[in-house]
């Protein structure tokens, strides 16, 4: 596991209907050992697009990656590619644990896209994503996070700013 790892900023652009800015990185990572233990994004809350072929990837695996990034800030994960009903459903009992949720935390919301194309889990991460439980103007941040597929990185760059343009 990386201390520190700078994600890459594409682009910023008005949020919908909302007078301040949204902001879209990508962290891409060769497996789930790379996560750093902190992300660098606006705000303190973001939503995690996490692009991802998870196929015969151990749920302790999985449960460690989504314990870091809901220690980093996320609260809203949208999830696309092989097993990503079964990486929703990890996140989600990790967050559920023993079934209480942490006084002074926002509400966890997750997604799952196995039937949608890369490029609608990206329109919904950038589109309809939005915390219940956190004002947008404090939640203006999408980070995609691309595991194992440099082609997917490319892929979901281009679609960000086709997307929010």
């Amino acid at each position: 596991m990386t201390d520190h790892l700078r994600t890459r900023h594409i682009t910023s652009a008005p949020a919908f209907a909302s007078s301040y800015q949204k902001e879209y990185y990508i962290l891409e990572i060769d497996d789930p050992s790379g996560l750093p233990k902190s992300i660098d994004v606006a705000g303190d809350y973001f939503t995690a697009l996490i692009v991802w072929d998870a196929k015969g990837v151990s749920a302790d695996v999985i449960s460690q990656l989504a314990r870091q990034l809901i220690d980093a800030g996320c609260d809203y994960f949208c999830t696309w590619g092989g097993d990503c009903e079964r990486v929703h459903d990890i996140i989600d009992a990790e967050w559920v644990g023993d079934g209480t949720t942490p006084l002074g935390k926002p509400g966890l919301m997750t997604t799952w896209h196995d039937k949608d194309t890369l490029d609608e889990a990206v329109d919904f991460a950038v589109h309809h994503a939005l915390s219940m439980d956190i004002p947008e103007e404090e939640h203006p941040s999408v980070v995609a996070i691309c595991i194992g597929a440099p082609h997917w990185t490319a892929e979901v760059e281009r679609l960000f700013l086709r997307k929010v343009s």
